[in-house]
């Protein structure tokens, strides 16, 4: 999943459940997603490998 605007009522609960399965959210520069952190851009995947293959297929 890739979102634009990062709200944390949106993405901190999906996150720490992709967390916890073995998944990965994080920015597109590949910051790790923090609630206190207004940034644009969050990538969602449900492992690290198909997170990184995700942004090479978005030209990141």
């Amino acid at each position: 999943m890739l979102y634009w605007r990062t709200l944390p009522w949106d993405h901190v609960p999906g996150g720490l459940l992709i967390a916890e399965a073995g998944g990965r959210a994080a920015h597109l520069d590949g910051g790790r997603y923090r609630l206190q952190e207004r940034r644009e851009g969050l990538l969602v995947a449900g492992s690290p490998d198909r997170w990184e293959r995700a942004r090479e297929e978005l030209g990141v």
